[in-house]
């Protein structure tokens, strides 16, 4: 009997990159993109020659000036005398809150427009369908507009609403909205604690509750146990201190103070008019989705849940909305993304954002169009890929299970360290999903908080820390420092995203982290400087260690079932 063997693989040579259909896709590729990359660099020295014949220079120097303007709406301490650089931040902060509070109130109106609108009763479905027809066939910026207008000239001025302030907390005046703010005091620490607590348990309950469902049947109260972990906890803790040395938080109330009120929080009518005209319009698109996501679920899956015995709001969130997301999530993104662009639209209403300020104010005073053009296209595309990034790792998680391969999913550092651990498959989610435990996050979560605490003191060190009696303005750096800068803070909110939604290229991502932590250390980065209170050799051996014993935790740790980051031993 003759043995079959395959044939000598044929020693490489350089022709082989063209002539072999193993390697020619690649080499076409490559000379591709040497072709862009030249096309870019081209278009770049074109631009800076013809700024250097109009006697312009590129340089974000000038922002480091003071930036003599007020804001009116701010987050964060700042004056005329700030520089150019806090006022963009303070801009890019304004718009970071519009876009975050439409983003969840256009979600609660859109799932509950969408909802109802397909209602069995007459009245309440054809109202959600004229609200729904009318809302997103108007321009959005004659709803700003309309909605400025309105608390502009109907809502009473300060002195006239000033008999109702005590009653109910929350005064709507001509000059703005007043609401009851927080005032933290002694031991209010060990309450956010408490609501930090609270939380946690909460998470842990519901996934506690699901997997004996899953397992028993059995039904165990959810809402209620829930309810009392991140409320009542918190609330026994503050009644606690409370008896023994006073109240730790307490709430500071709009009070009238001459001409106007003081005290609590304040929101300008623009910010109001701007966040409720934009969650309006885009929760009448949500809505759309929303109800095109429950009208693909078939109806016989509903019939089948109520023959079971299920009441119609247990078919709604554990039969039809589980099924509907996979449809809903996808145009669920766009909508986001359009409603963060759609806040540039501020400037019509004198709302300070990103575009008002950095787009429009610092503009006009410094003359330097392109650079801070530029600076504003890289803010809101790095806003947008990030929101796009983040929906679609939750995408990824609400996917139809279904059984596929466990070959693993191609190359990924771990597995250069097969050799030392074994070898492993990091399955995909229909396997993962019927391994035993599947879903325990274990010490996965440490990870999180590592990476959240990183992108936490490197965007503070950033944008925030305005000292510069401890290091030189961001845009007083070489280009060397800022570019890593910026990798580094691009490659540490990746590991973070990644490690949430636990997927498998976290530890590549980790890894990429590290390496660029010492590549801006080697450019000269004042990394140090990010934790003023700690000496700067500890904050650099001491993150770069902690990056070291994740990496560990995520190579060779057991890691049971997480997820995406599934991994089970080869067998043989």
């Amino acid at each position: 009997m003759t043995a079959i063997t395959d044939p000598p693989r044929a020693d490489f040579r350089l022709g082989m990159l063209w002539t072999d259909t193993r390697y020619r896709s690649l080499t076409i590729q490559v000379i591709a993109l040497i072709l862009v990359l030249l096309g870019a660099s081209y278009l770049v020295s074109n631009v800076l020659a013809n700024l250097a014949a109009l006697g312009k220079d590129f340089s974000f120097g000038i922002l480091t000036g003071p930036a003599s303007y007020d804001i009116n709406q701010r987050l964060i301490d700042y004056t005329s005398r700030s520089s150019h650089t806090t006022a963009a931040v303070v801009g890019m902060l304004n718009t970071l809150l519009v876009a975050v509070m439409g983003c969840l109130l256009a979600t609660v109106i859109g799932v509950v427009a969408g909802v109802l609108r397909l209602s069995n009763n007459w009245l309440i479905s054809k109202l959600m369908t004229v609200y729904i027809e009318t809302v997103r066939n108007i321009p959005v910026l004659i709803q700003i507009l309309l909605l400025a207008a309105v608390f502009d000239e109907f809502l009473p001025s300060p002195r006239q609403a000033g008999a109702d302030a005590h009653m109910l907390g929350i005064v709507a005046t001509n000059r703005g909205f007043y609401i009851p703010g927080p005032v933290f005091g002694a031991g209010s620490v060990f309450v956010v604690a408490a609501l930090i607590l609270g939380i946690v348990g909460s998470v842990w309950y519901a996934r506690h509750a699901k997997r004996v469902q899953q397992e028993t049947g059995r039904l165990l109260p959810i809402w209620r146990v829930r309810l009392g972990l991140i409320v009542g906890l918190p609330f026994v803790v503050w009644a606690a201190i409370a008896l023994v040395a006073g109240a730790p938080i307490t709430l500071a109330y709009p009070e009238l103070q001459g001409f106007n009120f003081d005290g609590g929080i304040y929101m300008r009518n623009s910010l109001v008019a701007l966040w409720l005209a934009l969650s309006i319009y885009t929760g009448a698109f949500i809505a759309e989705n929303v109800r095109a996501g429950i009208l693909s679920v078939s109806k016989g899956q509903t019939e089948a849940a109520y023959a079971l015995g299920l009441r119609a709001n247990r078919t709604m969130s554990l039969v039809i909305l589980p099924q509907a997301l996979r449809v809903i999530i996808p145009p669920l993104i766009s909508q986001y993304l359009n409603l963060t662009k759609n806040s540039s639209l501020a400037i019509a209403v004198g709302y300070m954002d990103a575009t008002g300020t950095l787009g429009g104010i610092t503009l006009n005073q410094t003359g330097r169009e392109f650079e801070t053009l530029l600076l504003l296209m890289a803010f809101y595309l790095s806003i947008s890929l990030t929101i796009s990034m983040i929906m679609n790792l939750y995408n990824e998680q609400v996917k139809l299970v279904e059984r596929t391969s466990a070959s693993g999913t191609a190359f990924s550092f771990g597995k250069l360290f097969d050799s030392m651990t074994g070898p492993w498959d990091t399955l995909k989610k229909g396997d993962a999903a019927h391994q035993p435990n599947f879903g325990v996050a274990s010490w996965l979560n440490l990870v999180v908080l590592l990476y959240a605490g990183m992108l936490a003191a490197e965007l503070a060190f950033l944008f925030l820390a305005d000292v510069p009696e401890l290091r030189r303005a961001y845009f007083d750096w070489t280009l060397v420092q800022q570019l890593t800068f910026l990798l580094l803070v691009t490659l540490t909110l990746s590991t973070l995203l990644t490690a949430v939604f636990k997927h498998f290229r976290v530890i590549d991502l980790a890894v990429g982290t590290l390496a660029m932590w010492i590549v801006a250390l080697l450019a000269g980065n004042p990394l140090g400087l990010m934790i003023p209170s700690l000496p700067s050799i500890l904050v650099v051996v001491g993150c770069a260690a902690a990056q070291l014993g994740a990496i560990a935790y995520l190579v060779f740790g057991a890691r049971p079932n997480v997820t995406y980051f599934c991994r089970v031993r080869r067998d043989g």
